[in-house]
């Protein structure tokens, strides 16, 4: 029977096959391609390799066999590993220090000092050679005269910067020559286990690349790297999100998240008026009543970020959502109240896409009045500047509460008063009111002290009548 492939430190061939192996080497040496080398090896020197070791009463198998392609897989990775073409001298990848050189330069001594170590005669190539080489290799540095160290320096130094010579190159190829061991590669050799790394490797670089946005985009809805589709939310008209309907619902808990963040971003987004803009779910939940109204909201929830809601409470959320939808209209679906906005903290919601009637009340701004000036006497006029405010459940524009009517006379028939002009009335110079007595026109004392002026239509009160607000 042919020997199964030995471990390192046990040899391949015999001495006697080795020297048979050896009388091809030359030959094999001429070849510089690979493919010429590996003819070679099939055509001529297996062939007539293992005819001689039958000869001898050693069996190869059959061809064929389980055997034969043993004794071929042997013999090709002991040529390939021993019989290797002679490299051009390259600059040495480390740093060549003056050991280095002492292997290299003093094999007698390194074998002398070994043989004094271990007390008895080794060949190199064994076990024990290369336990006690380091050893030995440490004793003669130590013990080198001063003039010999600073030679093997210089030597150092030279192959540093030139290159190690072609002898030093090939020492791991001398070993294993001398060894005459199979030095099978590390993915052959545990073939099943590289495989299993190189599959994680591939797992591990696909997730990265799955998990990496690109640098240059700040948002990105989809991208090649996200090819996933965008679940039927789309925008209307309006600008509002359609949400699927119920039976269409996605069955995966990433998937409802994804629709439930982009709702309530693009709800933020037009409460601001910003287009690159999501909501601040952290502090939304901290109190949802800063930001949304409680009929927006379903009693039992609390609006959070989406991730941490469960699949029923995204199913409940959407399905509120739609109900609202259905008997409020679009508008009414769900509305963000504020929004932050920088250091002024929390400011009412724009929505500048909603019509007058569904907008959301806004806070007035109060601005200061102005006085005419142009004809010193008349009426002042006062000038209302501000925001528009219109209730968010009825079409009809906002009209203060009227004042009550003064018990006078002469006031009977004046219409109700506006209570924002009875608060300025005391910044109102009095006019004198005139009454027709026959064909003449004489002030009317009582309207005087009044201060009102019959002429304009404003009907603005005087100081002394501001205790009827």
């Amino acid at each position: 029977m042919f020997n199964p492939p030995p471990t390192r430190k046990a040899s391949v061939y015999s001495s006697e096959e080795l020297a048979q192996l050896n009388r091809y080497r030359d030959e094999y040496m001429t070849y510089k391609s690979s493919m010429e080398r590996t003819d070679f090896l099939q055509k001529k020197l297996g062939p007539e390799f293992f005819n001689w070791c039958t000869t001898r009463g050693k069996s190869i198998g059959d061809p064929g066999s389980a055997e034969f392609k043993t004794a071929v897989k042997q013999l090709s990775n002991w040529v390939y590993n021993t019989w290797r073409l002679p490299k051009k001298e390259s600059r040495c990848r480390g740093t060549v220090r003056v050991i280095d050189v002492v292997r290299a330069t003093m094999a007698e001594e390194i074998d002398a000092e070994v043989k004094k170590i271990l007390k008895k005669d080794v060949e190199r190539g064994s076990p024990e050679y290369f336990q006690q080489q380091n050893k030995a290799l440490s004793n003669i540095v130590q013990n080198l005269p001063a003039v010999e160290y600073v030679r093997l320096q210089a030597m150092a130094k030279e192959w540093n910067e030139k290159g190690s010579p072609l002898d030093e190159q090939r020492r791991q190829d001398n070993i294993a020559q001398n060894m005459g061991a199979v030095a099978t590669p590390f993915w052959i050799e545990y073939e099943a286990l590289c495989t299993e790394m190189k599959k994680k490797l591939v797992n591990y670089v696909t997730m990265l690349e799955r998990s990496l946005q690109p640098g240059n985009a700040k948002y990105i809805e989809q991208t090649e790297r996200d090819p996933r589709p965008d679940l039927q939310v789309i925008l209307d008209e309006e600008g509002f999100l359609q949400l699927p309907e119920p039976p269409s619902f996605p069955q995966k808990h990433e998937e409802l998240v994804r629709i439930v963040c982009k709702f309530l971003n693009a709800h933020y987004r037009l409460a601001s008026g910003y287009t690159e803009r999501a909501a601040p779910y952290g502090a939304l939940k901290g109190d949802n009543r800063k930001f949304v109204d409680a009929e927006y909201i379903p009693s039992e929830l609390t609006l959070q970020e989406p991730g941490n809601l469960k699949m029923d409470e995204l199913k409940k959320l959407l399905n509120f959502w739609r109900e609202r939808k259905a008997m409020y209209g679009v508008w009414n679906m769900f509305r963000f109240a504020k929004w932050i906005r920088g250091k002024e903290g929390m400011v009412a919601a724009i929505y500048s896409n909603l019509p007058r009637d569904a907008a959301p009340p806004r806070t007035r701004r109060k601005r200061k009045s102005k006085k005419s000036t142009k004809h010193k006497g008349e009426t002042a006029e006062l000038e209302l500047q501000g925001d528009e405010m219109f209730d968010s459940r009825s079409n009809a524009s906002f009209t203060p509460a009227p004042g009550p009517a003064p018990k006078q006379p002469l006031m009977l028939s004046v219409p109700p008063i506006d209570p924002i002009l009875l608060k300025i009335g005391a910044s109102i110079t009095p006019q004198p009111v005139y009454q027709t007595v026959g064909d003449e026109q004489v002030v009317d004392p009582s309207a005087a002290q009044l201060g009102c002026d019959t002429r304009c239509g404003s009907h603005q009160w005087g100081a002394d009548r501001t205790d009827w607000i």
